[in-house]
């Protein structure tokens, strides 16, 4: 683990795996898509935009569910932090 006196960049996690449509992520964690581009809109989750889609990974997704905090996750998604 690095130091926090490092001064390594942080890693951008759109460069973390495939680029995906929102709509793709949306399914396979559960969520609808229009919270997904809400996130998304509001810089809340690292995602770029392509012409008319939103795309992101999914461990970008991973991280920022991983960062909510645990009380504000509806319980039927929390299960999907699990895995």
């Amino acid at each position: 683990m690095a130091e926090p006196t490092d001064n390594q960049e942080p890693v951008d996690p759109l460069t973390m795996g495939e680029l995906q449509p929102l709509k793709e992520l949306a399914q396979e964690f559960g969520l609808s898509y229009n919270t997904l581009r809400g996130y998304a809109m509001r810089g809340r989750l690292h995602a770029t935009k392509f012409g008319h889609q939103w795309a992101s990974t999914r461990r970008a997704v991973e991280l920022y569910l991983e960062s909510r905090s645990l009380e504000n996750i509806p319980k039927k998604y929390r299960r999907k932090l699990d895995k």
